[in-house]
């Protein structure tokens, strides 16, 4: 044998079993067990879910006239709510579009927007001479599954004005009036086509003003999402000096289906009607795979800009049903004396008592007002 191919006994090595898998465990994580997780994580956000509603924060779109020459949007507009960007924020599993004065392609008679009013947003009015206008415009239709969510109107008609709002479908002849159920039976369309009609009694008149039209529809049947969370942890320190009461932050726990989360985006609580503001976001991606998401989050005061977004329809049928009996029935004021073998109720019937068999039972030291003639 030639010296190029000798190789001398190694001793020192030690073969192992794994040396042959190479990828193969990283290639089993992300075929098999990462999926696995996945699932399980989606089971184990059922077994006590807190439902809530997803609305996030529309990055791109049309500039709000709420900013156009200042620094920063308004705080409390109802076209932006403080984002600078017309429509603010959108619900998960919605479409949602904002009709206003930064609209596009608006056939206008008579009315024209008011940029030299100090109000922001700016907001459609009538020209000054004229007594009659209309504004004209199309709102293009999303995919959807054909409910409307949310169907809002932002005006002001002082005494003496008026304002109708008409649509309809572009195979049909005549406008209908505007409402929630005329928009969702035309949900089916490419398109929709709007008419608004402004209107005062005399040239001398107050204005009407139209600041915004908001319509929102569905394109998912479910908008809600389940939530894991710790019990809240509230702080009355500050209220000795009556200052509103100080919550601290709010660990939250999700499962991958939501694919995009960020600190600019909040939740509604459909239990408590509370709204919470995402302010740490961890997700947890193993191999670029999404599971779950643990989120730190802090109550949203009634002050904030985001207490102003309209909140459509709400899931309400997914509460426990003990919890709907708490909710929803009322309580007796008159505290009525029963034996003590009849104090059991069925779950839900919380002002319902059976009558006790026998005569009834006068409480010692009381008299029987219903049977005057009685004696206790």
């Amino acid at each position: 044998m030639g010296a190029n191919g000798y190789r001398p006994p190694d001793d020192d090595r030690v073969s192992s079993r794994t040396d042959v898998l190479g990828d193969l465990p990283q290639r089993h994580a992300r075929e098999d067990l990462i999926p696995i997780i996945a699932r399980e994580a989606q089971n184990a956000s059922n077994v006590n879910p807190v439902y809530f509603e997803y609305f996030q924060r529309i990055k791109t779109g049309r500039r709000c006239s709420c900013w156009t020459v200042e620094a920063n949007p308004q705080g409390i507009c109802p076209c932006c709510f403080g984002t600078g960007i017309v429509g603010g924020y959108n619900k998960r599993g919605t479409k949602t579009h904002t009709f206003d004065v930064t609209y596009q392609d608006v056939g206008a008679a008579n009315v024209s927007p008011d940029y030299n009013s100090p109000t922001r947003p700016c907001y459609w009015s009538l020209i000054k001479t004229a007594v009659y206008g209309t504004l004209d415009f199309e709102v293009y239709l999303a995919n959807n599954i054909g409910k409307v969510d949310l169907f809002g109107i932002k005006d002001f008609c002082p005494e003496g004005t008026e304002i109708n709002y008409w649509v309809k479908s572009p195979g049909e002849s005549r406008y209908t009036r505007a409402s929630r159920e005329s928009i969702e039976c035309r949900l089916g369309q490419i398109k929709l086509q709007f008419r608004v009609e402004m209107k005062r009694a005399s040239p001398t008149s107050p204005f009407p003003k139209l600041i915004c039209i908001r319509i929102s529809y569905r394109v998912q049947s479910h908008t809600e999402i389940r939530a894991n969370i710790p019990r809240v942890q509230e702080s009355l320190t500050l209220e000795e000096f009556g200052i509103y009461q100080s919550f601290t932050s709010q660990p939250f726990w999700l499962d991958n289906t939501l694919k995009n989360i960020s600190t600019e985006d909040w939740m509604y609580n459909t239990l408590d009607s509370t709204r919470w503001k995402a302010i740490e976001v961890t997700d947890n991606k193993p191999h670029g795979i999404l599971t779950s998401w643990d989120l730190t989050c802090r109550l949203i005061q009634s002050f904030e800009p985001y207490s102003l977004v309209p909140l459509g329809d709400v899931v309400k049928n997914k509460l426990p049903e003990y919890v709907k009996s708490i909710q929803t029935d009322k309580e007796e004021e008159e505290f009525t004396y029963k034996s003590s073998t009849n104090h059991l109720r069925k779950p839900g019937n919380r002002g319902q008592t059976s009558t006790p068999e026998g005569p009834s039972v006068t409480p010692p030291g009381q008299t029987d007002v219903s049977n005057p003639k009685r004696e206790v």
